[in-house]
């Protein structure tokens, strides 16, 4: 079974795949779901490796 993720760190090195597989369940661990997800101005800075919490 696999998961459609972003993974990566910062900058160029995200990576969109549609077939991740899936994190195999711990104890005491919750899957989640997800049916929307949404982006605001310091997530997208964040992406690009531009954004600065602190």
């Amino acid at each position: 079974m696999t998961m459609r993720a972003l993974i990566g760190g910062t900058g160029a090195d995200w990576e969109l795949r549609d077939d991740a597989d899936i994190p195999a369940m711990r104890l005491g661990a919750v899957r989640v779901r997800v049916q929307a997800a949404g982006l605001n101005r310091a997530d997208l800075h964040m992406l690009e490796g531009m954004y600065n919490p602190a």
